[in-house]
C-alpha cells in the first residue's frame, strides 16, 4: 500500500498582487498621459495656450521686435475688450433664449442676431490689429506673417481644407 502525500496548494503569493496592480496603475498613468498630451496638441498645438493669436505670431520673431510689436498688440487686445465682452453676453442670451421656458422662437432668433452682430465687430477689430500688426513689419516679417497666417488657415478649418475657388482637390460638397 502506497501513502499519498496530498500535493501542496499553490498560493499566489502577495508580491504577485502587488506587482499586477503597480502594473495597471502604470499603465493607467502612460494612457493618461498620452491622452493628456493628444487633447493639449489638437486644442493647442505645438505651442502653449499663450501662444495663440497675434502674440503667438511676434513669439516667434527676435526678441528686440518681440518688445516693440508685443506692446502694440497689447493695446489691440485691450481694444478687443468692449468687443469680446459683447460676443460673451450675446452667447450668454442666446443660451438663455435656448432654454427658456415658454420657449420664444422670435427672442432666440434676436439673440443670435444679436450674437452675429457681436462676432463680426470682433472679427472686424482682429482684422483690424492684423492690419496694423502687418504696417509695422519688415517684408522678411511679412513673410513669416503669411506662414503663420496659413498655419492658422490650418488649425481653424483642419488640414484638409482646400481653400477657395478654383483650386483643384476633392469634392468640396462633402466638406
Amino acid at each position: 500500500m502506497t501513502i499519498e502525500t496530498p500535493e501542496p496548494k499553490v498560493r499566489s503569493s502577495r508580491w504577485l498582487y502587488t506587482a499586477l496592480f503597480a502594473s495597471m496603475a502604470a499603465n493607467l498613468l502612460i494612457i493618461g498621459a498620452v491622452a493628456g498630451g493628444m487633447w493639449r496638441f489638437r486644442h493647442h498645438g505645438m505651442g502653449g495656450p499663450g501662444d495663440r493669436g497675434l502674440m503667438g505670431f511676434v513669439r516667434q520673431l527676435p526678441t528686440d521686435r518681440q518688445a516693440v510689436l508685443g506692446t502694440a498688440i497689447g493695446v489691440d487686445k485691450e481694444k478687443l475688450k468692449p468687443f469680446r465682452q459683447e460676443l460673451q453676453d450675446g452667447w450668454l442670451a442666446v443660451n438663455a433664449a435656448i432654454g427658456a421656458e415658454p420657449f420664444d422662437k422670435e427672442k432666440l432668433k434676436a439673440a443670435t442676431a444679436k450674437a452675429g452682430e457681436g462676432r463680426a465687430h470682433m472679427h472686424a477689430a482682429i482684422a483690424d490689429a492684423l492690419v496694423e500688426l502687418a504696417d509695422k513689419l519688415t517684408p522678411n516679417e511679412r513673410k513669416l506673417l503669411q506662414a503663420w497666417h496659413e498655419k492658422q488657415r490650418h488649425l481653424m478649418f483642419g488640414r484638409h481644407h482646400h481653400g477657395g475657388r478654383g483650386e483643384s482637390g476633392p469634392d468640396k460638397s462633402g466638406e
